[in-house]
Formats: C-alpha cells, sequence, structure tokens
C-alpha cells in the first residue's frame, strides 16, 4: 500500500489515472473510502484521496496534530511526495476546510479549489449538531456506531458501506476529537477574498446542513462558481456522483484553463 510522510508520521494515499491532478479530502474517519465513486475521472486525470492522520491507515502523530494547520501541512507533503507542480483541490464537507487553508497559505501550488458540500466557518444548529455528534462519539468511544451511521447515510453499496464503516473503527479516538474541536471553532471566511485561483462550490439543492453557507463564499470568494445539483442532499460523492464528476470535468475543461467571466452555472 503506498504512503508519504509528513511530520515523521506516515500516512496512507491512493493515487490512479494520469493528467492534471485532483487531489480529494474528507471530513474526519471517511478518508479514501469516500471518494470511491470519483475513480472513473481517472481516465482524463490523477486521481488523489489520502487517509488524514489518525484516521483509517494513517498513523496518528502527536495528539496536537488533529489541527485544519496540521492537516493543510500534511496535504501540502502529500503534493511534494507526488512531484506535482500544482494541484485541484477537492475538499468535501470538512474536508474543505484544510483545503481553503491550502488554498490560502500556498497559492503557487493551487491551480483550482473544488468545494462540495463544505461551509467557511460552522454557523448553524444542524451542522454544529452534526460536529458535537461526532465529538460525543469519541468521548464514548462509539466510533462503530458513528461508522455505521455515516456509511448507511452515504451509500447503498454493502462493499463500501463495510470499508468506510472499517476506516472510521480503525481511527485514533483522540485525533478525530481534536478535528471535530479544533473545525468547530475554525474560520476561513477572513482568508477567501484572498484565494484567488477559479474556485467552484457544488451543494444539493436538499442540503439542511451546509446549503446556507454558500452565501459566505459567493461574499466573498473571487473568481467563483456555484452550482447547484437539484433533489439531492449532503453526501454529493457518493450519492450523486454522476452529477459531481461530470460538474468537476466541466469546470476543468472549460474555466481552470481559461478565464471566469460569470458567477454561476
Amino acid at each position: 500500500m503506498p504512503y508519504f510522510t509528513s511530520k515523521n508520521t506516515s500516512l496512507y494515499y491512493e493515487q490512479r489515472g494520469q493528467g492534471p491532478v485532483l487531489v480529494f479530502i474528507s471530513p474526519p474517519g471517511l478518508g479514501c473510502t469516500a471518494f470511491e465513486q470519483q475513480h472513473p475521472l481517472e481516465d482524463q486525470f490523477q486521481v488523489v484521496s489520502f487517509d488524514p492522520r489518525g484516521n483509517g491507515r494513517s498513523e496518528c502523530g502527536e495528539a496536537a496534530d488533529g489541527t485544519i494547520k496540521q492537516w493543510t501541512e500534511d496535504i501540502y507533503a502529500l503534493v511534494s511526495h507526488l512531484g506535482a507542480d500544482q494541484v485541484i483541490l477537492c475538499g468535501y464537507s470538512f474536508g474543505g476546510l484544510p483545503a481553503q487553508e491550502f488554498a490560502y497559505r500556498y497559492p503557487e501550488k493551487t491551480k483550482a479549489l473544488v468545494l462540495i458540500s463544505s461551509f467557511p466557518k460552522v454557523r448553524t444548529f444542524m451542522l454544529a449538531g452534526k460536529f458535537r455528534l461526532g465529538i460525543w462519539s469519541t468521548y464514548e468511544n462509539l466510533l462503530g456506531t458513528l461508522g455505521k451511521g455515516l456509511a448507511f447515510s452515504h451509500t447503498k453499496k454493502q462493499d463500501q458501506q463495510e470499508r468506510i464503516e472499517k476506516n472510521i473503527e480503525n481511527s485514533d479516538p483522540g485525533v478525530m476529537e481534536q478535528m471535530y474541536l479544533n473545525g468547530l471553532h475554525y474560520d476561513s471566511t477572513g482568508l477567501l477574498p484572498h484565494i484567488t485561483c477559479p474556485a467552484l462550490t457544488i451543494f444539493g439543492s436538499n442540503d439542511v446542513f451546509v446549503k446556507k453557507h454558500q452565501h459566505d463564499f459567493q461574499s466573498r470568494l473571487p473568481n467563483m462558481r456555484n452550482v447547484h445539483i437539484q433533489g439531492k442532499v449532503h453526501q454529493l460523492p457518493t450519492r450523486a456522483a454522476g452529477e459531481v464528476n461530470a460538474i468537476i470535468r466541466n469546470f476543468v475543461n472549460n474555466d481552470v484553463y481559461a478565464d471566469i467571466s460569470q458567477n454561476v452555472y
């Protein structure tokens, strides 16, 4: 299995295809298992995903390293390991936080930013409740129960459900707790005006967790497009994989290497 090293910590990653590099970043626990249905993009792109530190098959490092900034440094280590000049970051939900931080801190390495069901800060009751449920699950040693819930909500495919459950069960409770706590209080709204690469946000029209956050991006993030997938909820990489893949292809082919002249599709 392939691994890269960040801060003396061995982290698991998967790499498929050739071409422009898409780095997919998951919420805590899911890791590579969240993006199995993005594998068809390998016919045009280099599709890369990884298990964050302390998650799934990756080592923990220090317990205090479950922070957004360390997560960002791990992504930088992965990009360096790949030997990529620039990458297109694809952050899903919570995974959009380190993606935004990376785009701000390493603009020279960021070709474009794709945010799927994501947000710059937790500011709704529903999203805060989801974070607190994650924190409570680590307190009570209920990662197995959390894994079953997340697996069921993400996919009907039993084999993928089993891989999601296993990845979460194998995650370190201390690092998961630190991730949720750090994310609950993280705020990237001040960074957004400084992210000038082409950007795309994708939301499900029925997403009760983060749809309202689209306005944060629209008001602060330059050079962005916003896409709604009608009738879909939060778990877009698995529940609307075909639509997500097509939107990413269109964005990269028509916008990343061209001037953006509109705000929405």
